[in-house]
């Protein structure tokens, strides 16, 4: 459940960006994504409760998820949850640009690094890409067939 959860989360965080609504300077987009931070942190309090409360925070958990999925796909970006989002709640960081950066700066380095060893050209890119490779499964995990396939895809395959 918890994989299908992070799921969701990453599609409330990209819901400014793919929902068609905003022009990529809105100045609405700030509070979009602090409602979406919210809401993520609401699913995972809801999600804590499973070890404690079993099935009744099982059923408060799917309400939540359904009613995300409902105003999502109306459009209402802004008001995924409203009841269940407490003032006390903190908005959960979105990571994933961060992420992102990190492995793009260390591929890089890796490719520096190659190229300062003297490594043959016909190997170097071979190198690199399995510098890629490895530091996209050291900081995605089981996520980084995501990645090969969007490569492969690039590729033409």
């Amino acid at each position: 459940m918890s994989r299908s959860l992070r799921a969701a989360e990453r599609q409330i965080y990209a819901l400014h960006k793919s929902s068609g609504y905003l022009t990529l300077r809105s100045h609405r987009r700030k509070q979009l994504k602090h409602h979406a931070g919210l809401v993520v942190a609401a699913l995972r309090q809801a999600e804590a409760r499973l070890d404690s409360d079993g099935d009744a925070a099982l059923t408060t958990l799917a309400a939540a998820l359904l009613k995300v999925a409902e105003r999502a796909a109306v459009g209402r970006i802004g008001a995924l949850l409203d009841d269940e989002v407490s003032p006390e709640l903190t908005p959960a960081r979105d990571w994933e640009p961060f992420r992102l950066a990190v492995a793009a700066v260390l591929i890089a380095a890796c490719a520096v690094a190659l190229a300062f060893l003297h490594v043959p050209d016909a190997a170097q890119a071979y190198a690199v890409g399995a510098c890629g490779v490895l530091v996209l499964t050291l900081i995605y995990g089981r996520r980084v067939q995501q990645f090969l396939d969007l490569l492969g895809s690039l590729g033409g395959k």
